[in-house]
């Protein structure tokens, strides 16, 4: 046994005690988080699967008083820069309603995740459901969050990655075992099924959807086929799969008539989640044992002609949800296409949505052309709590992975948890929907027109320009509603509706 503290940067080559079997001890301090740690093995020929297993201790932070004093310094960030006068009401409404992120923070845990690459640099595939159950990677099977490949000779990587150390210490143990290859077995290249039809549906329209879904191929509870059947009960016509850190999932999307899944992942770094999108292939966060430059990530997301969304940027982080806020400051906002405005239910989650709708206003009033999107960053399709949760709305020409794409890089977008708002224009005779540009030949009025379904009780419309409201008015329950107005727009302005209870609390 031996601890790897000052490793970072070092690759430690182990070699087996015999030729198929192999462990590595070691301990690791607080003060080795949110590092990487790379454990280099040589696979000899012959050679048709391996195996990994990986375990860590203690998995909790026993001691209450630190708990609560850990927690409660991630809760004093998070209300930062939340109103002071709505800051007290917020925070008890936010314990009475039990935010899961905090009311599953106790005890704290740690956090250990590995990913593997073979003898080419390639990855395989990641670790991340924490299970002491061995992971298989062979050319015709793998466990989920892995992919198959042929097994080639030369030195294998697998490298650890410390997202939280909240226990004084904490020591795992990697073991790595060599099957040889059975006489006569081949590797046969993996097919990948047909997931991206020209068209599910031709026809022009709104389609609702869920941008940030989790399988068993990361830290989901479901499989695909249940995470289908959880959507189909949801009414939903499409879905993105947003695995941490691994596309293994993608194998495994089925071509299907009612439901389309668009392909994703989300890069789970240390300093910030975000989305990609619509990419084809894996998309690595970290090189050489330190995290790349988040630019250079968003243009491989956009090189594989992708969408990069920032997730949850003001989620509750460090140490009860590690890395969950959005710290990478040196983005490029230019760069950046959607922003997760809305995640979870508002009524729990008010305050980080707060605080992402002020940056979505901060970027659009730089004019950016910044879209906001919801999240529910569902993790389990057989929690029935719907109330409160949002959905994305695409008007796309068809339900297809490129035409909802192409409707969420227009900003052609609304979310709502009921209501449905349709926000148009007039201008020189011409209609034009929400994420449109009017180009102003002259200074003239504008007119809007909005249209508001399914209203259950009486709600509060807002009009929001360039960052501050503009009009409000109370709209009665009912099925259908439509609001007219017109202004004399300034160059660069824009406008965004909202609605809200009567009481101005809760989004809708």
């Amino acid at each position: 046994m031996g601890g790897v503290r000052g490793a970072k940067g070092l690759e430690i080559i182990m070699k087996f005690q015999e030729r198929s079997f192999l462990v590595k001890e070691g301990y690791l301090r607080r003060g080795d988080q949110k590092r990487f740690y790379p454990f280099v093995f040589e696979v000899p020929e012959g050679i048709g699967e391996i195996r990994v297993k990986f375990s860590y201790s203690p998995r909790i932070l026993k001691n209450k008083e630190k708990n609560y004093q850990m927690i409660g310094g991630a809760i004093e960030e998070y209300v930062k820069d939340y109103p002071q006068k709505e800051k007290v009401s917020t925070f008890l409404t936010l314990i009475k309603n039990a935010y899961p992120l905090i009311k599953n923070a106790y005890p704290l845990r740690n956090l250990l995740n590995l990913s593997l690459y073979d003898a080419k640099g390639s990855f395989v595939g990641r670790w991340d459901q924490n299970s002491e159950r061995p992971v298989r990677v062979s050319s015709t099977y793998s466990s989920p969050g892995f992919t198959s490949c042929k097994i080639i000779p030369g030195f294998w990587k697998v490298e650890m990655e410390t997202h939280a150390i909240v226990t004084e210490e904490c020591k795992y143990r990697l073991e790595i075992s060599l099957i040889q290859r059975t006489n006569g077995e081949n590797f046969s290249p993996f097919k990948k099924k047909l997931i991206n039809p020209s068209s599910y549906r031709d026809n022009k329209g709104w389609y609702k959807g869920e941008l940030h879904v989790h399988s068993n191929h990361s830290d989901g509870k479901n499989t695909l086929p249940e995470i289908i059947e959880g959507t189909k009960r949801e009414g939903l016509d499409f879905i993105a799969l947003t695995d941490h850190n691994t596309v293994s999932g993608f194998s495994s999307i089925p071509m299907r008539e009612d439901l389309l899944i668009i392909r994703g992942m989300e890069l789970t770094t240390y300093y910030g989640h975000a989305l990609a999108l619509g990419i084809t292939s894996f998309i690595d966060w970290h090189s050489k044992e330190r995290m790349r430059n988040i630019n250079d990530i968003i243009d491989e997301v956009h090189l594989q002609k992708g969408l990069f969304a920032i997730a949850h940027p003001f989620c509750i982080g460090d140490p009860v949800c590690s890395g969950c806020t959005w710290k990478l400051g040196n983005i490029d906002y230019q760069k950046v296409d959607l922003i997760e405005v809305w995640a979870g239910c508002w009524k729990n989650r008010k305050i980080e949505n707060y605080k992402s709708f002020r940056l979505w206003d901060k970027l659009l009033n730089q004019g950016l052309k910044v879209v906001g999107i919801s999240g529910r960053d569902w993790h389990d399709v057989n929690e029935r709590k719907s109330d409160g949760i949002p959905k994305t709305f695409v008007y796309a020409d068809s339900l297809s992975e490129d035409e909802i794409l192409k409707g969420l890089r227009k900003g052609q977008v609304f979310v709502s948890s009921g209501p449905q708002l349709f926000f148009s224009a007039e201008y020189e005779d011409k209609r034009y929907i929400c994420g449109d540009e009017i180009k102003l030949l002259e200074r003239k009025h504008v007119s809007f027109q909005i249209q508001v379904e399914n209203l259950k009780e009486l709600c509060q419309l807002q009009v929001i320009k360039n960052g501050l409201r503009f009009l409000s008015r109370f709209l009665k329950e009912g099925k259908s509603q439509r609001i007219e107005f017109s202004d004399l727009p300034e160059e660069e302005s824009w406008y965004r509706c909202e609605i809200y209870t009567k009481e101005d609390k809760e989004l809708l």
